[in-house]
């Protein structure tokens, strides 16, 4: 890993408080959170499985 992906980092808030969100609000900060996550993390290969 270069040394510029970790130091990368995923900043997010929600809108609003997780207790005031409704079940479809927190299920779609949380697929944005993933993607944007995923989105920092450098490509595996095939052959990188432990």
């Amino acid at each position: 890993m270069s040394e510029s992906n970790r130091k990368k980092r995923v900043y997010m808030k929600p809108s609003k408080p997780a207790n005031e969100m409704t079940e479809e609000e927190i299920n779609a900060f949380a697929k944005e959170m993933f993607n944007r996550i995923m989105g920092t993390l450098p490509e595996r290969k095939v052959d990188d499985e432990k």
